[in-house]
């Protein structure tokens, strides 16, 4: 059998890191958020600025200080686990076809993603695809949909918490919204996963 290529997003698709994040912005800012006034789509700078608005920073720096302290920082990323029942689809998925790992995240975090991948899935995932990638400093961003077009005549599942992305790639190749907490009940069950039990009767 052909081995086709399998694309899930990372944050809180494969892995948990919801808490963690949220954890960072209230120790950095001095926020009382809850994990539940989250969920991808909505505007981390938005949220932390209505919870104090004493804060003087640009949108620019609220991302530049998040890339640097959070994305690239090892430690606030010691107590992320992966999903529930990820690691066993993923592991004897990988086994017969390309399994990617498709993020929004920025390169420069790149060895924070393979500390992940390597501490519980090694050796599963053929590439990560960063959406925001740095080149001698300069920013390049080649979206999602961009990375997953040059496979999809060879492609069968993208996943992914954002309503957006999921949105962007739906039409080129299968792709699922990835949502546990039904944030989005207008999209289709049929088009849905709210766990990776299901992923598995699907893709095993």
């Amino acid at each position: 059998m052909e081995k086709q290529y399998y694309f899930f997003d990372l944050d809180d698709t494969l892995f948990k890191t919801k808490n963690q994040v949220i954890k960072y912005l209230n120790s950095t800012y001095k926020v009382d958020l809850n994990p539940e006034q989250y969920h991808c789509g909505n505007s981390l700078f938005e949220i932390v600025k209505s919870h104090n608005t004493n804060i003087n920073i640009s949108l620019e720096e609220f991302w530049d200080k998040y890339r640097i302290e959070f994305l690239m920082s090892s430690a606030w990323h010691r107590e992320v686990e992966p999903m529930e029942n990820m690691v066993d689809v993923v592991k004897k998925l990988s086994e017969r076809h390309y399994c990617d790992v498709v993020t929004a995240r920025q390169s420069p975090g790149v060895h924070v993603v393979q500390k992940l991948l390597e501490k519980y899935i090694p050796n599963c995932i053929r590439h990560i695809h960063f959406v925001n990638q740095y080149d001698k400093g300069v920013l390049k961003k080649v979206l999602k949909n961009e990375y997953i077009k040059q496979f999809a005549d060879n492609s069968c599942m993208f996943v992914d918490d954002n309503l957006g992305e999921f949105e962007m790639v739906k039409d080129m190749v299968p792709s699922y919204l990835f949502d546990p907490s039904n944030h989005h009940p207008e999209v289709a069950s049929s088009m849905k996963f709210s766990n990776w039990t299901d992923i598995g009767e699907k893709v095993l």
